[in-house]
């Protein structure tokens, strides 16, 4: 049987079919013809229209003929929204296989997967506990490369645009381990709001973009009005730098919210004074009072899952919860818009490295390989790309600009989508890779260690009142990260890998448009 969970509560196959079909697309997906009418309001009903199917074709790989059982373990969410209706119908083509589908939260794929590793009895395919290193799931032999699975490797990845695999990221020792299923390309501090609350408050962040002080004073409005029964601002502990990174580069931050890395410098931003402003504003906030209670004890999908009961006014957070929150609430009205910027309408770009998302990996001691080979094969073709973007209602991107395009000429896209992906576009820039300047980077990543406490760590510290100087742990992170880097590159060294701290520095870097192949032959 094929399950799946969204955040916010496990839901049926029927369920999630029904979501998608919201968009005109669940039931298409398996062959029944629909409509969706382009001018609908989000969330409107189908009505009759060509039909889109899964096609998936034989792609050459020597498929069991025998009953299977095929497990596959991730964490769902927008990706199920593809995924469920693409089992169901490998299941119509393949009768004799059955795909387990174990969509589960973090907490549970970062104790079942290195259990099952160590008991033989792995998923077939599986997302990366994020409490495990990648050098640990290649260096112990958790994961079998895909160069050898997936049919006509190269002429299958030569569809992907240059430098999509990425040593240290997708390759390592010269074998593929993994694949960009979607892009990265996507922007997870949108600024989410409920419509009424912050209309009576006297604000419309979709019309007149907030300034830091205005969204420290809407979220002060929503919560006086309230009355107790719901605040301004939901904000996850988990989150919380996260959040501050987000609104520091917004306001100038050089450097990318997950490297906190200045590529022209090659050094760290951790003690920038962005960044510490950030902070501030967040703690002038819940000085205030307009900040969720019990925050720090909520998690990422506690949180979000919240917002649909209209408990709080605001919450920045990512495209995924555009399909999910009509479900848990149809009357939920909700918009999508701009974070807040110290000067309103005024941003400073926003660099991520394009290293794709929701990879999974192949059990090294799968028995069925090729039904992976198999799946991955059509995922990554471009119909399938183009399937997975309109599938999760535009909330997922591909690496494939023709994907893209395709989708969004479609008419399955909601509006709330659309603006979700306006937004990574108007902000988010391509920055520099290491890995793809020195191939050799790849084992400075392998040899650097966790730092501990992190700027997670710290965040929750200072919001607790643990840690009373923030301008003090954020420059002991940073003088940590600093060290931790120069030790790994030395190890690297000492291994003969040829590897320095300059190729950490980008002198051509610009924030402002992205970093293209060719910048890097410039070098």
């Amino acid at each position: 049987m094929t399950s799946t969970r969204l955040r916010g509560g496990r839901v049926s196959r029927r369920d999630l079919l029904a979501t998608v079909g919201g968009v005109g697309m669940g039931l298409a997906l398996l062959g029944c013809e629909v409509v969706t009418d382009p001018n609908a309001a989000d969330g409107g009903r189908p009505s009759p229209s060509p039909s889109r199917r899964y096609n998936i074709p034989d792609s050459g790989a020597k498929i069991p003929t025998e009953k299977v059982t095929f497990q596959w373990m991730d964490s769902g969410d927008l990706k199920a929204m593809f995924e469920v209706p693409l089992f169901d119908a490998y299941e119509q083509k393949y009768p004799n296989i059955t795909i387990d589908y174990q969509d589960s939260p973090w907490d549970t794929i970062n104790e079942v997967v290195p259990l099952g590793v160590r008991n033989g009895s792995a998923p077939d395919v599986f997302a990366k506990p994020n409490n495990v290193p990648v050098q640990v799931i290649i260096n112990e032999g958790w994961v079998a490369p895909i160069d050898d699975i997936i049919p006509n490797f190269e002429a299958w990845k030569s569809r992907f645009p240059e430098n999509s695999f990425i040593p240290g990221i997708h390759i390592f020792n010269d074998r593929t381990y993994t694949w960009p299923v979607t892009s990265s390309k996507r922007y997870s501090y949108l600024l989410m709001y409920d419509r009424e609350y912050l209309r009576r408050a006297g604000y419309d962040p979709e019309e007149q973009p907030l300034s830091w002080d205005d969204f420290r004073a809407a979220a002060k409005k929503v919560t006086k009005q309230g009355g107790g029964d719901y605040y301004g601002l939901m904000l996850a502990g988990t989150a919380i730098g996260g959040v501050a990174s987000a609104l520091a580069e917004l306001a100038g931050l050089r450097g990318d919210a997950s490297t906190h890395i200045d590529w022209k410098t090659g050094e760290f931003t951790y003690d920038a004074p962005e960044l510490v402003e950030a902070f501030e504003l967040l703690l002038a906030i819940k000085a205030d009072g307009s900040v969720f209670p019990g925050f720090l004890s909520l998690g990422d999908a506690d949180s979000r899952a919240r917002m649909p009961q209209r408990v709080a006014g605001m919450i920045f957070d990512g495209p995924w919860d555009i399909p999910e929150w009509p479900r848990i609430n149809p009357d939920y009205d909700f918009g999508v818009a701009m974070p807040p910027s110290p000067t309103a309408g005024e941003w400073a770009p926003v660099s991520y490295q394009e290293v794709g998302s929701n990879q999974v990996f192949v059990y090294a001691k799968s028995k069925y390989k090729e039904i992976a080979g198999d799946l991955f094969s059509y995922m990554g073709s471009l119909e399938g790309q183009t399937n997975i973007v309109i599938a999760s209602e535009g909330n997922l991107s591909s690496l494939m600009p023709e994907a893209n395009e395709r989708a969004r000429q479609s008419n399955l896209l909601t509006g709330r989508a659309k603006a979700g992906a306006d937004i990574a576009n108007r902000l988010l820039r391509m920055a520099p890779m290491v890995e793809i300047r020195n191939p050799d980077a790849v084992q400075v990543t392998l040899e650097l260690k966790p730092l501990k406490p992190n700027l997670a760590d710290i965040a929750q510290g200072v919001f607790s009142g643990q840690i009373d100087d923030l301008k003090a742990a954020l420059r002991d992170l940073n003088d940590r990260a600093e060290r931790n880097l120069d030790e790994a590159i030395k190890a690297a060294q000492a291994k003969g890998f040829q590897v320095s701290r300059d190729d950490w520095v980008f002198p051509n870097w610009d924030p402002t448009v992205d970093y293209t192949p060719a910048m890097y032959e410039q070098l």
